[in-house]
Parts: structure tokens; sequence; C-alpha cells
């Protein structure tokens, strides 16, 4: 919650120092605390699942067999050697937008001009299925990581495969400028940090903290270096204003440009395209890219569809109020119900990793449409998949 209240004091800071122009015309006009006071009931009613399981349950000396299990050794080999190749592809990669710039980078990205493609077909299936296998495999790999070095198991080896992993996935966040990548990653990675750091030893603590300043260091830079790309077309506006107002946004937007706003709910078409289509009943342009499209929405709609609208915000403008807590309350139980069923099981953790990376991105919007939630199924299918066969070997994984 912390995370949150950082940015509805930037929010304040914002609209009491004027520091986003845009907002000073609802300077004194009176906002209701409505909007604001059911997001903030819906974030803190998915937190509390976060807080309904004991790691120490889940962490016990039966995942050390688990963890040296010549199966599970050799699909880690296959894992490494498939993150190898997206290593390489990324350094590739770079090369083409190295030379871009920053600004130009994110204008290309939003607007879907395809720029990043390499001229061998060969070379472009091996980028983009390697990228897909490994942000897949991505909380498993690292599970079973920071499992190891709770044991004390290969403690060198295991952290450089840890930092190896983040490592493409941090650098095309920074190439992208994706300022919220670069965050959502590094507290996305800080969970299973939190969740394993009091069985590391004094060495793997020193060596998270040391690499640790040097990540975030970088990231910090980049975030800054981002900002300032972006800021270029705006003389008059401070960078640090720029930053702040990144982060403060999202609750000026709730106010005043969605609770306000007497439009027409989507009703579900943005959030579940696929579905729609097979329905027959998909009306948006399909040979636009996501810009245009999110354009269509805003026009058709009256809400400000790619603008930050806080995690409520963005489902009530899917919604409506009553649905959209509906469907807030459905997740919910979807959670629970994946949590019952998997019960002791270690692998819960990844289940519980993705509502967590939900809920970090549910600062600006709400990811819960049908593509996190058809990952987040096959997810739950593989954790049940491999729970089931460790407990007929006679173990809990």
């Amino acid at each position: 919650m912390v995370y949150f209240s950082v940015s509805a004091f930037a929010s304040y800071y914002c609209m009491h120092f004027e520091m986003l122009a845009e907002y000073t015309i609802y300077r004194y006009k009176e906002n209701s605390i409505t909007p604001f006071f059911i997001n903030y009931i819906c974030i803190l009613s998915l937190t509390t699942l976060l807080s309904d399981f004991r790691t120490n349950n889940l962490i016990n000396n039966k995942i050390q067999s688990i963890v040296k299990n010549n199966t599970v050794r050799n699909l880690e080999l296959v894992i490494i050697i498939v993150n190898t190749i997206y290593i390489i592809m990324m350094y590739l990669y770079s090369q083409i937008l190295l030379d871009i710039g920053f600004k130009e980078v994110y204008d290309m990205t939003h607007e879907d001009r395809v720029v990043f493609t390499f001229s061998n077909s060969i070379l472009n299936v091996l980028f983009y299925r390697s990228k897909d296998i490994i942000q897949f495999v991505y909380p498993f790999f690292l599970l079973f990581q920071f499992a190891k070095l709770s044991f004390g198991i290969e403690k060198k080896k295991t952290l450089i495969l840890i930092f190896a992993f983040i490592l493409p996935e941090l650098t095309r966040n920074m190439l992208l400028s994706n300022r919220g990548g670069i965050v959502f990653m590094l507290m996305n990675f800080m969970f299973f940090i939190s969740l394993f750091w009091g069985k590391f030893d004094k060495y793997v603590r020193k060596t998270f903290i040391r690499i640790g300043v040097v990540i975030l260091s970088l990231s910090i830079f980049y975030f800054y270096m981002i900002s300032l790309s972006r800021s270029e077309d705006d003389v008059d506006r401070a960078i640090d204003n720029y930053i702040i107002g990144y982060f403060g946004q999202t609750y000026c937007n709730l106010g005043w440009k969605v609770w306000d706003v007497n439009g027409n709910f989507i009703g579900g078409e943005r959030k579940f395209p696929e579905l729609f289509k097979l329905l027959g009943l998909y009306k948006a342009p399909n040979e636009n890219g996501l810009l245009d499209i999110n354009y269509y929405y805003q026009n058709t709609s009256g809400f400000p569809i790619i603008l930050f609208k806080s995690f409520w915000g963005d489902l009530y403008c899917e919604f409506g109020l009553y649905l959209s807590l509906l469907f807030v309350l459905a997740y919910r139980y979807l959670i629970v119900f994946m949590k019952n069923v998997l019960k002791d099981s270690f692998l819960l953790l990844v289940i519980f990793y993705m509502h967590f990376s939900l809920l970090t991105f549910g600062l600006f919007d709400a990811k819960l449409d049908e593509t996190f939630l058809m990952r987040l199924i096959i997810v739950f299918i593989t954790c049940y998949f491999f729970s089931n066969i460790s407990t007929k070997n006679g173990k809990t994984a």
C-alpha cells in the first residue's frame, strides 16, 4: 500500500504546486472521494491475498530434493540454453535501437511502427520465440534458483544465472524507453528477494546488495535519461516535474477525467478482443495499431483510454461501477480457488508472483485482460500438473 500512497502523494504534489498544467483548470473544482475510496478498497482486497500464505510452509526441506532432481536439472539446462540465445539476440537487437534515440523508439512502439525486425527471418524467429519462452518460464526459473540459494546449493553459479536471466529483460525495457517496464521489473524481482531474504546467508545477502546497488543506479540513470529525452518537446517543464508528474497523473485522471465523465462504458471489448471477435461483436478497427485502437475507444466512449487511470479506474471505463466491482471480486475468488487447489505446493508462489505483478502495474492501469487471465490459467495448470507428479513421487513441489 506504500507503493500506491507514493503515487497519491505525487498527485497531491502535482496539483498543489501546479506541476501538471493540464490539471490546473480543475484546481478549485470540488472532487468526490468516492472513486479513490473504491480504488483503495479494490487494491486492499487483492493485496490482502498476499498475506494469506506463509513462505516457511512452502519453502521446506522437501524442496531441496526437488531442486536436485535430475529432470529439473535437465529442464534448467534447456532454459539456460534458450536464455543464452535470447541474450545473443538481444545484443543484435540493441544494435538496431541504439542509434534511434529514446523518444523516437518510444514513439515508434506506441504507434506500432514495425522497426524492430531483423532482415533474416530465422533471426526473427529465434528472437521472438526465445523471448516468449523466457517470459513464460521467468517466475518458475527464478523461483527454483532462489530456492537453491536458500539451501546454499551452488551459490556462485546460481547468482550468475539469476542476474543473467534478468539482464535481457532489463536491457529490452531500457532500449524500448519503457520507464514503467524498468520500475515493474525491479519491483517484481524484489518479490522473490523478499520471500527468501531470511533464508540467505551473509555472502548471498552482500552479493545481492552490491549488485542491486549497481542495477538500481543504472536503472535510475536510464529512467532520468528517458524522461529527459521525452521532455525535450516541453522545454518550459523541469525534468523533476516531468518525473513526479509521471507518477502523479494517475489519481488526477481518476478524479477529474474518469469519474466526472458521463461516457459510454466499453463493455469488455477492449479487455477481451478475441472473445468479441469469436462472437462476432468486435467493432474496433482490426488493421490499425494499438494506439489507434485506444484512440478509437477513447473517441467512442468519452473516457481517457490512453491515460493512466488507476487499477479500478481502468475497469470502470470498461464495465461501469457495479460490473467492475463484480469483475474484481470474481478475480479475487479465482486466486483463492487456485490457492486452495495448490494448497501447500511450492509452485503456489508462481501464482502469487503473477498476482503481485498485476498489482504493481495497478498503480497505473489494470492489466486484468484476456492475455493475463489466459497466461494465469496456463501457469496454474502447469503448477497443478507438476505438483501432482511430485506428490505421486512422495514429494511436495
